[in-house]
């Protein structure tokens, strides 16, 4: 399941609109998958304990992949940000401010919507990078 989004973003440099809630079924998937066939651990707190690290290992070994399509991702809407606002900078009707919060915008709708919403997963550092950049681009 991961490998089409993995074709998508990596071998063709697209990007997934709502890729946050397909990584979110995939793992959502896989563990119901995983819960459908795990015998009963109601009586067996030993056995219990066994599936709820399983849970947590199988959860953490998917996260891994898709994070690593998260950041890749994040990389493909900041230079679709990055161009969008160097586009609309040179328009003379629009400020570089302007086109800034444009960029900014159109980043922060791509990123929000690429996030799993269950992960510790943050576009924080892409943000902050593509702001820099744009600041550094208006100042020359």
């Amino acid at each position: 399941k991961i490998e089409a989004p993995r074709r998508k973003i990596v071998d063709e440099n697209s990007i997934i609109p709502d890729f946050g809630a397909q990584a979110e079924q995939i793992i959502s998937t896989a563990i119901e998958e995983f819960s459908r066939s795990a015998p009963s651990t109601s009586d067996d707190t030993v056995a219990s304990t066994a599936y709820a690290l399983k849970l947590s290992e199988l959860e953490t070994t998917l996260d891994a992949p898709l994070q690593v399509l998260y950041l890749r991702q994040l990389a493909l809407l900041r230079e679709q940000a990055l161009s969008s606002y160097r586009s609309a900078s040179k328009a003379s009707e629009s400020s570089d401010y302007e086109a800034m919060l444009a960029a900014d915008a159109q980043f922060l709708r791509g990123a929000e919507s690429s996030t799993r919403k269950s992960s510790a997963w943050t576009y924080d550092s892409e943000r902050s990078h593509l702001q820099n950049v744009m600041n550094e681009f208006a100042q020359t």
